[in-house]
């Protein structure tokens, strides 16, 4: 059975969640965060698909996407505090509409 791990961090100051995932396929989806800690935006590449990592463990997918994130946006940080702390079980509201794209300017998505 598949467990899925919820990481937050910032880079450069932008608010990020890291989801990882084990299991046959170990991968690592990255978001960043939006509105206030509420809603999360996937990232995708040029071509507008999904930035994710898999790896043989999910360790390793995870030190993926912070290398990637940290050369994305900047510096790697604390987690933000959103002035609440984090149910154990936090429900997000994805905005699969609005990924964050390579091009977007990276203040933009400071809080």
């Amino acid at each position: 059975m598949a467990i899925s791990v919820d990481s937050e961090w910032t880079f450069g100051g932008v608010p990020c969640l890291v989801v990882t995932t084990t299991g046959s396929r170990p991968t690592a989806r990255m978001y960043v965060i939006v509105d206030d800690g509420n809603a999360i935006r996937p990232l995708v590449d040029a071509a507008g698909q999904r930035v994710e990592f898999i790896g043989p463990t999910s360790d390793e997918a995870l030190q993926q996407a912070l290398d990637y994130l940290e050369s994305r946006f900047g510096t790697r940080g604390s987690a933000w505090h959103w002035g609440q702390a984090r149910r154990e079980q936090h429900i997000w509201t994805v905005l699969h509409a609005s990924p964050v794209r390579p091009d977007e300017d990276r203040s933009s998505l400071l809080p």
